[in-house]
């Protein structure tokens, strides 16, 4: 009975861990990432350990806690086969952060705000040439639109 439980392989990595205990309890992958509230690409990568394009170290070691329990394993035993397989500069890596814009992205913003600010400039040109001879706003506007011939005062 002992060579029978030998001769099981013994996940080696974390995701190969909770890859197994999911599929154990017949869980589709669909099902753990709506239960944990990951995208399935997330977990996908932590069942193939490529951490690489998630978050930061701390989220990882969060989900790969949640997904434990989720299954029914050992938070503790998974992260132990996470820190063991993670390289040594791993541990400090910075968290992923959104590359910076690029220039055209940087370009068109602008191009939208000059002609948002020019459309308000011309709408309100339009409006002080429309109405500011009745408001009393154009000085010597009145005269011209008097017909009786009085002074204007």
């Amino acid at each position: 009975m002992e060579e029978a439980a030998e001769e099981t392989p013994q996940p080696s990595n974390a995701g190969a861990l909770l890859a197994e205990a999911r599929k154990k309890l017949g869980m589709s992958i669909f099902e753990v990432s709506d239960r944990l509230h990951l995208t399935e690409y997330y977990v996908r990568a932590l069942e193939a350990n490529d951490y690489s394009n998630l978050p930061g170290e701390v989220f990882v070691k969060g989900y790969l806690k949640s997904y434990a329990l989720l299954v029914g394993l050992d938070p503790a035993e998974v992260s132990g086969f996470y820190h063991r397989s993670s390289a040594p500069g791993e541990a400090a890596r910075e968290p992923a952060r959104k590359p910076p814009a690029k220039f055209s992205q940087n370009w068109f913003l602008l191009l939208v705000i000059l002609i948002l600010i020019a459309v308000i400039g011309a709408g309100g040109w339009w409006v002080w040439q429309t109405f500011g001879a009745s408001l009393g706003l154009i000085p010597g506007a009145r005269a011209k639109g008097r017909h009786d011939g009085a002074p204007v005062p």
